[in-house]
């Protein structure tokens, strides 16, 4: 089977690794993106190599968005795919005509559905974007989801549209002794507002107080891609105002702010606390990360009642109010207690190898998509898989 994936603006090394794992059910993955921000071709590709075709960016013009949809004719000629796969995050009025496109011609459409329907980030949207969306969404055959909250929205959106549930899952690797020296504390994602950093630097003074040799990592600033995409330059005065605090705070030899990188290893392997104290917590792909690596989490759940879902306080990590007072007393609870720590670590690792391990999760999408092309007879699909809502 070969997928054709578009809209994304690059690929990053967890969306390059869920698609190494199809490879093993024989599925051939072939990207097709403007790699705008460079990462793709930066970090990816030399851990990765990938069947890519890198086109232009639609956003700059008219010219260069007729060049985009001509570039994506051409590959989906050169591909002849089984499958067009749409991330419609970014630029669903672009994407559209690719769908017709495919759907005219009998490819099967799956659109892959992240965090486009949240309200705040879906309500700000244009209206002729929040239209180009829902279309596609009702033109799909299928829709993989990867949030809670989504079933209900999607109910409103495109109802009677084929759904199935694909959360965030990462390769599990064999365990083994972890020594990590230190006192470090780490945060690793994109820097967005939601995700609440200003709490844990107003934190990390209240546990220098207590444990005075605690460093606090922030990683994944995206300060220096500002200017490649919109994407990243939204996210640019949110990174001002948090190293602002910091400064403002006197703690820049306590809390130090990382960029965005591929190289993660070394982060990991120097946390003893790992922190998420957002507004959306369930299924994260790196608090998913952290727990593999028994490093045990603090995480809030005032805004994502889902978060208990993954985290369950005093089992395998610690939920708190989303508050710098009871940040802090979690990670000093956990820095000042060994045996502890590591209990809820193997803890958060089992939680990942029982239900988040992306090679049995694969197993299931693949069935899905086999079904979906008519590879593997599994019966009668229901009506929405042959005659999508519209």
């Amino acid at each position: 089977m070969k997928i054709l994936l578009i809209g994304e603006e690059h690929v990053r090394i967890k969306v390059a690794r869920h698609y190494g794992q199809l490879e093993r059910r024989g599925v051939q993955t072939h990207y097709f993106l403007d790699d705008r921000s460079g990462i793709t071709r930066a970090t990816t590709e030399p851990l990765y190599p990938l069947r890519a075709r890198y086109t232009v960016n639609p956003k700059q013009g008219k010219a260069a968005l007729l060049r985009y949809w001509l570039d994506f004719v051409r590959y989906f000629h050169e591909v002849r795919p089984d499958l067009l796969e749409v991330y419609t995050s970014i630029n669903p009025v672009a994407l559209l005509p690719m769908v017709l496109y495919a759907r005219a011609r009998g490819v099967p459409v799956v659109v892959v559905c992240r965090g486009e329907l949240y309200p705040p980030d879906f309500d700000v949207q244009s209206r002729l974007t929040r239209s180009a969306l829902i279309r596609i969404l009702r033109l799909s055959n299928l829709i993989v989801y990867k949030e809670t909250y989504m079933p209900a929205l999607l109910d409103r959106f495109a109802p009677g549209v084929d759904r199935f549930a694909w959360t965030n899952a990462i390769p599990v690797r064999p365990a083994g002794p972890v020594e990590r020296e230190g006192n470090h504390v780490l945060f690793l994602n994109f820097f967005k507002p939601w995700r609440n950093l200003e709490v844990i630097v107003r934190a990390a003074p209240r546990v220098a107080e207590r444990v005075p040799d605690v460093q606090f990592h922030l990683v994944g600033s995206s300060s220096e891609l500002a200017g490649t995409s919109g994407f990243f330059s939204g996210l640019h005065e949110y990174e001002h105002g948090v190293a602002r605090l910091v400064e403002e705070l006197g703690v820049g030899g306590t809390v130090r702010i990382y960029p965005f990188s591929a190289e993660v290893e070394e982060h990991y392997a120097r946390a003893r606390v790992y922190l998420l104290p957002a507004d959306q917590v369930y299924c994260n792909y790196a608090l998913l990360e952290a727990m593999e690596r028994s490093i045990p989490p603090v995480v809030t759940a005032d805004v994502d009642a889902d978060a208990r879902l993954i985290v369950q306080d005093g089992v395998n990590g610690c939920v708190v109010p989303l508050d710098p007072a009871a940040l802090a007393d979690a990670v000093v609870r956990l820095l000042g207690d060994e045996p502890l720590r590591q209990r809820l670590g193997c803890a958060a690792r089992a939680t990942v190898e029982e239900r988040f391990n992306l090679a049995r999760e694969v197993d299931a999408l693949v069935d899905r998509y086999e079904a979906l092309t008519g590879r593997r007879p599994r019966g009668r699909l229901n009506a929405a898989v042959a005659a999508p809502a519209t």
